[in-house]
């Protein structure tokens, strides 16, 4: 990349600001995303990117400028699903939680 982004996160089964997973019963935790990209690619602040969340409503990934050109260099999409939410799932023996998340980048800053 050599513009500025931004990244947002979409999902048909939200929780609160983010995503979540859901088993067969409708039991549903919340699952996080996150995103790490790579040295000179910053947040808006200037800050280097790791482990930053992606939320339904983009805060804070508003806008990730290059420092300089950035090519072909990987990225890191983090989904986690807290220790709570993980006890929860455990007191439903034999379920299977699915989900999706989708992560958009927006180069139309």
């Amino acid at each position: 990349t050599s513009s500025q982004f931004k990244m947002t996160l979409e999902c048909p089964e939200p929780l609160g600001n983010t995503c979540s997973v859901r088993n067969e019963t409708g039991h549903q935790v919340p699952l996080d995303v996150m995103v790490s990209l790579p040295p000179g690619l910053t947040d808006a602040s200037g800050r280097p990117v790791n482990r930053l969340p992606l939320t339904l409503d983009g805060s804070g990934t508003e806008r990730f400028q290059p420092s300089r050109y950035i090519d072909r260099k990987p990225s890191t999409l983090h989904f986690e699903v807290k220790a709570d939410a993980v006890d929860q799932m455990l007191q439903q023996p034999g379920s299977t939680y699915s989900g999706t998340a989708t992560v958009v980048w927006d180069s139309e800053v």
